[in-house]
């Protein structure tokens, strides 16, 4: 039973111990209070046995309030408060997590991923492995200020994070992340613009290094970060083509054909270049790239002044549209963008192929190529001449001795 000793204002009480008892003080000038947390006491060492839960205590590594408070959060479950005895700080893991990551992924998606773990976890603040639950997971992430895409891409990076804090550091016997749904993706909007536009913003453009830039990105799919670390040895002259990077995994790199219309501007830039030369050595990231496009398109007079302003990133829509509007087969389109599979290809850019109506019209070009090419041909029942008796004996001569045919278009 809690008492006060020498008119202190703080209780004591004799302690159970697992070698015997102890005098202890209970912190608290409270006596309801003080005669809470002795219960607690008794109920642990005398009910439960559960020495474990007292040692910090016992230890001078935590004061018995804090135990208190603890066994009270955790509904006066002992193995719940062991769960949070043994809790462990995350946000101090936060750093190794991105160290060991560092060599995976590129300079850029790494800024990416840090930015959406502080969200989480905020540099400076501790952050329990407890508190990781399901439903907090949940509520925190779908508050996290971006649309359905953005908050997709925040779920994949939680999701490698405890997935590391799960299989290497053993924090967790299951990844939490596997029970928080992640959010539908949504059909992209496929915003582009046509080739007399394209060809309006890249003359724009008051260098011959970022003429070739823009040309390479509206005349590829290939992408801004890709595109800035190409080098004249990436180029093949004769095939105008462009090897370039996947930025996945390595089974996506691929060579791009540069469309015709952007050749003439992107060789002219980088034939005097030598061959380990890299193409923009001027452009200093790919955000540099991003404002100049922007600048060209918005308002003038120093921009184009269009009515539709879109992203860089949209110049690959430009050259997949392209592609399918003449006709290209899906695998040829989905190889240039990149994607893992047609399936993707279709779902985004599948609206653009052909319609019916281009394919009837096909159809009637070649039904009359046919027509054309028939009618140029004799046909025996149709075109053969009517042999006069007078002229048989001609007729036979001929017979004997067959003649080339002539077709009517002046060919043999």
């Amino acid at each position: 039973m809690a008492y006060t000793r020498d008119g202190r204002p703080t209780f004591y009480f004799q302690a159970r111990t697992a070698h015997g008892r102890k005098l202890m003080s209970l912190g608290t000038p409270d006596r309801a209070l003080a005669k809470k947390i002795e219960a607690m006491w008794e109920a642990l060492t005398y009910e439960h046995r559960a020495w474990d839960c007292v040692e910090p205590v016992l230890q001078r590594q935590m004061k018995i309030a804090a135990l208190f408070d603890l066994w009270r959060d955790s509904g006066r479950n002992v193995d719940e408060l062991r769960r949070r005895l043994h809790d462990v700080d995350l946000e101090p893991l936060v750093a190794d997590f991105l160290a060991v990551h560092k060599a995976k992924v590129k300079p850029d998606s790494l800024e990416h991923i840090e930015f959406h773990l502080r969200h989480l976890l905020p540099e400076g603040q501790s952050f329990a492995r407890s508190r990781a639950t399901v439903e907090f997971l949940t509520a925190t992430l779908y508050a996290y200020p971006g649309k359905p895409g953005t908050i997709r891409k925040v779920h994949s990076d939680w999701s490698v994070f405890f997935a590391y804090l799960t299989d290497v550091r053993s924090l967790y016997e299951r990844n939490p992340m596997e029970k928080v749904a992640r959010p539908p993706a949504s059909k992209p909007i496929v915003r582009f613009y046509e080739l007399d536009v394209v060809e309006r913003i890249v003359a724009a453009q008051p260098t011959a290094e970022r003429r070739a830039l823009f040309a390479l990105l509206y005349g590829t799919a290939c992408e801004i970060t890709v595109a800035l670390g190409l080098t004249r040895a990436d180029i093949f002259e004769k095939r105008k083509e462009v090897r370039t990077a996947g930025t996945k995994t390595h089974t996506r790199d691929r060579v791009s054909r540069v469309a015709d219309w952007a050749w003439p501007i992107f060789w002219a830039h980088s034939k005097a270049l030598l061959p380990a030369a890299k193409l923009f050595p001027n452009v200093p990231s790919r955000y540099t790239a991003s404002d100049w496009h922007t600048e060209t398109v918005g308002l003038a007079p120093k921009g184009l002044g269009l009515t539709q302003q879109y992203p860089m990133y949209n110049a690959r829509h430009h050259w997949a549209v392209r592609q399918l509007r003449a006709g290209a087969p899906i695998k040829l389109v989905q190889e240039g963008l990149g994607h893992a599979s047609p399936n993707l290809t279709l779902s985004t850019y599948g609206q653009f192929r052909p319609s019916g109506a281009d394919r009837d019209r096909w159809e009637e070009a070649a039904t009359e190529y046919e027509k054309d090419r028939r009618e140029g041909d004799p046909d025996d029942s149709e075109s053969s001449p009517v042999v006069d008796s007078s002229d048989r004996s001609s007729a036979d001569s001929s017979a004997d001795n067959p003649q080339p045919l002539t077709h009517s278009r002046g060919g043999t």
